[in-house]
């Protein structure tokens, strides 16, 4: 393999793995997300 290959498959594993792990943090400790991809209308648009 490439050395930008692999440098690239190691960043968007990293970066996967942190999705991953906010997500099982979320709902395992019922915790608000680091990474919140959702947003409130309400709060938005009044």
């Amino acid at each position: 393999m490439k050395k930008s290959l692999k440098i690239t498959l190691i960043v968007l594993g990293v970066l996967v793995g942190i999705v991953v792990f906010d997500i099982l943090q979320t709902k395992v400790f019922d915790n608000s997300p680091i990474i919140k991809i959702r947003k409130n209308f309400k709060e938005i648009y009044g």
